[in-house]
């Protein structure tokens, strides 16, 4: 029988490791663009804003 504590501990440690992984293999730029839409959908709701206006903003 595996420990309650053991179980979750591996699942911390392989959560941490596919998220390594992840921004290990996708490149900066592409982070960047990540972000970026985050950002815009979290100031979308906030403000109302018209999306697509600011993400032409970032694009410039």
């Amino acid at each position: 029988m595996v420990k309650k504590d053991d179980s979750i501990e591996f699942r911390g440690r392989s959560v941490e490791y596919a998220v390594q992984w992840y921004f290990s293999a996708v490149g900066a730029g592409t982070r960047l663009m990540i972000i970026a839409v985050v950002t815009v959908n979290i100031i979308g709701r906030i403000q109302g804003a018209d999306r697509t206006r600011i993400i032409e903003r970032f694009a410039e």
